[in-house]
C-alpha cells in the first residue's frame, strides 16, 4: 500500500487532487467509479427504468464529487444496450379469448 501511495503522489499531493484543483478532470478511481455508474444510470434510463438523477455528493481523497445513484451492472447482465433491453421486453399481451 505505502509504494502505491507513493507512485501515485506527485510532490506531497495526489495527481488527481492537483489536476482537481488546477479545473481539470481529475482521473482518479472515483471519477472513474462515478462515470461508470453514471453509464449504467443512463442505459437503465433508456430502456425504461425510473432511475434518479441525483445520488449523493462528497469528498472523497480530496476531490468534491457529485455521485450518481449506485447502479452496479455485471457484464452477465448485459454489456451492451441492446443485451439489457433484452432484459427489460415484456412479451406482448394477448386479450383473453
Amino acid at each position: 500500500m505505502q509504494a502505491y501511495a507513493q507512485c501515485a503522489r506527485h510532490g506531497s499531493k495526489p495527481r488527481g487532487v492537483v489536476m482537481w484543483r488546477a479545473g481539470l478532470p481529475a482521473e482518479s478511481a472515483g471519477t472513474a467509479e462515478r462515470d461508470a455508474m453514471a453509464l449504467n444510470c443512463r442505459l437503465l434510463r433508456q430502456c425504461g427504468a425510473d432511475i434518479p438523477e441525483l445520488g449523493s455528493e462528497g469528498e472523497f481523497a480530496g476531490i468534491s464529487l457529485s455521485m450518481p445513484p449506485l447502479v452496479v451492472l455485471l457484464p452477465s447482465f448485459g454489456s451492451s444496450l441492446s443485451d439489457i433491453k433484452r432484459r427489460f421486453s415484456v412479451p406482448p399481451l394477448t386479450p383473453p379469448p
